[in-house]
């Protein structure tokens, strides 16, 4: 009996050991939002994220909010201290300054930009379920690569 009671005992502490994550028991972590092929050399990158289909690329519809000035750095990396939920990263690279993503007569994009899950749509918004992703660890790291919306 007593070697039973031990044997569940040091299952119980090898479970407790390595098998449990505290923060992911917290429900939070840290996203790092890896962005590149900045094409140029001035400028801000600005990244939110979204976590619902009801506010999702809408203007001040996101729920977290960063940037970046450029520089001379061809990659930018953000760290978001976040819960775990699922989320849509939306990024571009504001190359005037202007705090707007600048659009041709047509309202196509004429600054680089990235979604998260880098969907394939390019005559259509994309949809938050083509977009999103689940953030459940404690450290996550997504890569976004800008684009124009020429090159989709």
């Amino acid at each position: 009996m007593k070697n039973i009671l031990y044997k569940l005992l040091l299952f119980g502490f090898s479970f407790l050991s390595f098998g449990f994550t505290f923060p992911s028991r917290l429900g939070g972590g840290v996203l790092s939002v890896v962005i590149d092929n900045i094409m140029a050399a001035q400028g801000t990158v600005r990244v939110v994220l979204f976590n619902s289909q009801d506010n999702f690329l809408e203007r001040d519809g996101y729920v977290y909010k960063q940037t970046i000035a450029v520089g001379n750095k061809k990659s930018v990396k953000l760290d978001f201290q976040i819960p775990h939920a699922y989320y849509v990263v939306s990024a571009y690279h504001d190359i005037n300054d202007n705090h707007t993503l600048d659009r041709n007569a047509l309202g196509l994009p004429i600054e680089p930009y990235a979604l998260s899950n880098n969907p394939t749509v390019k005559w259509r918004k994309p949809s938050f379920d083509e977009t999103k992703f689940a953030f459940n660890q404690a450290n996550q790291t997504i890569y976004l690569g800008l684009k124009l919306w020429k090159e989709r």
